[in-house]
């Protein structure tokens, strides 16, 4: 097999805030280093908690939807759905070849791909997708298509091949790109490689143990603990180099030799063999050992723990002390201080890092370096930490070494190049937008017809939820714990019972009573509606720790059955929503400052994300017994507004606005809706206006505490959509933990009710009891 050199023609870089190569350069030649919360966008795109603060810090790429569909011929939904690794692999391999001036000429050409990818975080995000229903492509999911996409855009006749060997994935594509070159079998080699987090670690559950507490990579410290995420995309075009200066191809760079090996037997997979590296290093250097006096700098792959540290220190230095290196004379360099550990494309990085400085002329320093580890001495090692920029030598040598985790290792030997003129690369067309799959849904939406079950006598409907997916749970936290928003009962029941003859549209509710909280930690979960169809009543119960629990029970009346002609206390009919705000009865409310922060006892707050902030504006009266708020759909939820029939984040306000301002010391929930009338079976538009009145504040000496309202919600047309009359919240009385006490809301409660039958009306005594 030839041993010709491997020149590096192409190369494109996109890392944390720096969209290229030159943006790269500048931040690592500053010391800068790249660490952050994971950002906000990038949550409500997956429809994960919108809290940054619970997941770990690192270095992450603010959006990782950017794309442009017509400039590949791909299909817009294609594009959507497809896996973002792809959308930013295909773009860097283009990027590449473009800075390679190949971008046309590759076409038809023998070119292999060489591809990795975070395997893990494409699982999740085929977990996201399957969890909201969704269908796409199999081939914008399936791992293989990353190189092989490649290869069918631009036509290349060589092998699509995806490596996985951890942490050394990209560094062993690289060597095996090379040998396919050496060997003739390919005249060109594309090499991607992409570290994306689409759900990121959350800090309770740190399962990895080689993550800095501190969230710093200070590698070869005293002070290190581990390193942290970070995340990348880049690619390399190689070519041998014969004909890339017979075709006088820019070269960046030129790779000399290579080696790979794996640890073997070890105490366990993870744990590093000092001896396999020592093996590498020597079967990679060997055939250089007369020119190691050009040996400027090892681009590091340790673990950033003590243990990885001191094993790197130990192993490599034998090779070079034996063949006369002089001590400290080699610079040990690690790019994880700057952008963090990028997984399977760490080794890749770590190659154009390095093929960077030595295009340059310029070795980069650690940027955090100041105590040397004690388990890992570097004074009689051939190695030392640079603390700021230095002078290379023209066509300086240079090692790049890639560990996987699981034992296979990886080592690069680099060159510089004095070329004799300067890198051209045209711009390229193209139209960069956001790509990201439809995230808007109905939580509660009946979408198979197995989750109703009709019998003669009762109606069963079952709510299959994914805590991450429903944010009417996910979102509405107290004390704590995810709460079910009580107002969620109310799309329940409008999904559950359309077209069954039993819907919103044909009957009205009454003793809507909350029995206990619907809270559950787990991460799926089951909601069970059932309606007796003889006595109209229904209770609604929750799946939690393997048992079923009661969450509220309630009763349907025919609307057919009510007086005719009654209509709801409060503001005419035919009062149009842009005219409320005239009306005589405003002159006497004080308008507040709407806030989005419900509670203010430490550890009991409500925590109110953007999906909930839907009050618009607030009057209130002098005495506090009554208000009129200003509804709309939340600012950047319009879609999702839409696919709803009553918006429970929306009603949630509607019916408790008042709570805060009567009771400004407590935390009122709701405990009982004796009497709910719909007007129409949706919200209808997209403002509203609701007018609640306190009827009756009652209190006892257990700190008990009980406001009963009436309510009326209007649409934009003045219409009542919902009227509510006594409609009772409860004070939660907080335990010293931050929970709920045990004895809330247990009591006998005696409702007088009227049940209506399918038959005629008769008058019963409902005897409700329940636990809260």
């Amino acid at each position: 097999m030839s041993k010709e050199d491997i020149a590096i023609i192409g190369l494109d870089l996109s890392m944390p805030g720096c969209r290229n190569q030159e943006e790269v350069w500048r931040f690592l030649s500053a010391g800068r280093v790249s660490k952050g919360r994971f950002p906000g966008r990038r949550l409500k795109q997956s429809g994960l908690s919108g809290d940054g603060e619970l997941y770990m810090e690192g270095s992450y790429f603010p959006a990782i939807d950017e794309f442009d569909h017509k400039f590949y011929h791909i299909a817009q939904k294609s594009a959507e759905y497809m896996d973002p690794n792809q959308r930013l692999t295909l773009l860097s391999a283009t990027r590449a070849l473009n800075d390679s001036g190949c971008l046309e000429a590759i076409r038809g050409t023998r070119t292999s791909v060489y591809g990795s990818v975070n395997t893990n975080q494409q699982y999740q995000y085929q977990l996201q997708l399957q969890a909201l229903g969704l269908t796409p492509d199999l081939l914008d999911l399936l791992n293989s298509t990353m190189a092989s996409r490649i290869n069918y855009i631009f036509d290349l006749k060589g092998p699509a091949v995806m490596t996985d060997t951890g942490s050394s994935s990209s560094l062993v594509s690289v060597i095996q790109a090379a040998d396919e070159l050496r060997r003739g079998i390919t005249d060109y080699a594309v090499i991607v490689s992409s570290n994306l987090y689409i759900k990121p670690g959350e800090k309770v559950d740190k399962l990895i143990n080689i993550l800095a507490t501190d969230a710093a990579t200070k590698a070869f410290d005293e002070r290190s603990t581990g390193t942290f995420m970070g995340e990348g995309v880049c690619a390399v075009i190689l070519k041998r180099r014969g004909e890339a200066e017979r075709d006088g191809n820019y070269i960046y760079g030129l790779i000399k030799g290579y080696a790979m090996n794996n640890d073997g037997r070890t105490v366990n997979m993870s744990a590093p063999n000092p001896l396999a590296r020592e093996s590498l290093i020597e079967e990679a250097w060997s055939p250089f050992a007369e020119q190691l006096d050009r040996l400027a700098f090892i681009e590091s792959r340790g673990r950033e723990t003590g243990a990885g540290d001191s094993v790197e220190i130990e192993s490599l230095p034998r090779f070079f002390l034996e063949h006369g290196v002089n001590r400290q004379a080699v610079a040990l360099v690690d790019s994880k201080s700057n952008f963090g550990h990028l997984d399977v494309a760490s080794g890749l990085f770590s190659l154009i890092k390095s093929v960077m400085s030595l295009e340059r002329g310029v070795l980069l320093p650690h940027p955090d370096f100041r105590i040397p580890d004690s388990e890992g001495d570097f004074k009689p090692s051939v190695f030392y930490s640079p603390v700021k920029n230095s002078q290379l030598r023209p066509c300086s040598l240079a090692g790049v070494s890639s560990y996987g985790m699981t034992g296979t290792n990886a080592h690069v030997i680099l060159e510089g190049y004095e070329n004799a003129g300067k890198r051209i690369a045209e711009p390229l067309e193209m139209q960069l937008r956001s790509y990201w799959f439809p995230l808007d849904r109905n939580s509660f939406a009946v979408s198979n017809p197995l989750q109703r079950l009709e019998t003669e006598h009762t109606l069963c409907v079952q709510f299959p939820l994914i805590l991450q997916q429903c944010w009417e749970i996910r979102e509405h936290v107290f004390g704590g714990s995810h709460l079910m928003v009580s107002t969620a009962i109310f799309e329940m029941l409008a999904q559950g019972l359309q077209a069954t003859g039993y819907g919103l549209e044909a009957f009205n509710i009454r003793n809507l009573h909350i029995l206990a909280p619907l809270s559950s930690g787990e991460e799926a979960l089951k909601v069970n509606l059932v309606i007796d169809k003889l006595t109209l009543r229904g209770t609604v119960s929750y799946s939690a720790a393997g048992e079923y629990r009661n969450w509220l029970q309630l009763e349907l009346v025919p609307k057919a059955l009510q007086a005719e002609g009654a209509t709801p206390a409060g503001l005419d009919q035919d009062t149009g929503l842009e005219e409320f705000e005239e009306l005589e009865e405003f002159e006497v409310l004080e308008e507040l400052e709407v806030t989005s922060q419900v509670g203010d006892l430490e550890g009991t707050s409500l925590q109110i994300p953007g999906r909930w902030k839907t009050v618009d504006r607030l009057w209130v009266s002098a005495e506090r017994d009554r208000a009129l708020v200003k509804l709309k759909a939340p600012s950047g939820y319009e879609r999702e507004f839409d696919l709803y029939s009553f918006y429970p984040s929306l009603l949630d306000p509607a019916f408790n606005a008042l709570n805060k301002l009567a009771e400004p010391g407590e935390i009122l929930f709701p405990w009982l809706w004796s009497e709910i009338d719909f007007g129409t079976g949706a919200l209808i538009g997209s403002e509203f206006y609701s007018d609640l009145r306190i009827r009756e504040k009652t209190s006892d000496n257990k700190g008990n505490i009980i406001l009963t309202l009436d309510i009326i919600l209007y649409d934009s047309l003045g219409r009542a959509v919902i009227s509510v009359r006594n409609y009772k919240v409860k004070n939660a009385l907080i335990t010293p933990g931050g929970e709920p006490r045990g004895d809330y809301f247990k009591q006998e409660h005696y409702v007088e009710t009227v049940f209506k039958g399918p038959g005629e009306p008769q008058l019963t005594q409902l005897i409700m009891q329940g636990s809260l």
